[in-house]
């Protein structure tokens, strides 16, 4: 979800609707750590803190801890929206080396249709200003508006790089070379 501001910047996010991406659980299982309670559960529904359990069969917790019926009804919402009216897949299919498929969905919406842009682009400003002018939880941090972090994680990638595993590397470069293009792979800069 995003809305533009000037510049070419936005305020947004892009999140699952889960307590935590399966990216995270399946990083923390290759790296064999402990993953938080809270984010998944085993094949018999009992909370757990090893993420190989989300491969055998677990399942990633909707978003809200003990009261995830928000989160549950949130996500069920999100997955009808992209899966089921894009006709892409909604349910697991262990026949396939990734056993789910995310459909999308879009909604694009004209500002202008509702109020003038140059109105909503200020008042927009106004608001994220307000938000990020917020007394801090913490003293000495800040508060951001939804998309700020990424956008500042992207400058600092663009300028310095981005650091990838060791381990993710070598499963880059052994696609690369299956699939005959490991000569186009990127030489590591540090």
């Amino acid at each position: 979800m995003a809305i533009p501001r000037e510049e070419g910047e936005y305020v947004g996010f892009g999140m699952t609707s889960g307590a935590v991406s399966m990216t995270k659980v399946t990083r923390a299982a290759e790296e064999g750590r402990a993953i938080p309670e809270g984010w998944i559960i085993d094949a018999r529904g009992r909370p757990t803190t090893d993420p190989r359990d989300l491969l055998d069969g677990g399942s990633v917790l909707p978003l809200g801890g003990a009261q995830a019926h928000k989160g549950y009804v949130l996500s069920f919402i999100i997955e009808a929206m992209a899966d089921v009216l894009s006709g892409m897949e909604f349910r697991e299919d262990l026949s396939r080396p990734w056993p789910i498929i995310d459909g999308c969905f879009m909604a694009v919406f004209n500002v202008e249709a509702f109020r003038p842009l140059s109105d909503f682009r200020r008042d927009l400003r106004d608001m994220t200003d307000y938000v990020t002018s917020s007394r801090p939880v913490v003293a000495g941090e800040r508060v951001y508006y939804p998309g700020e972090r990424s956008r500042l994680h992207r400058a600092h990638a663009r300028e310095h790089g981005v650091e990838i595993p060791d381990d993710v590397w070598m499963r880059i470069l052994a696609v690369a070379t299956e699939s005959g293009v490991v000569e186009a792979a990127p030489t590591p800069i540090g």
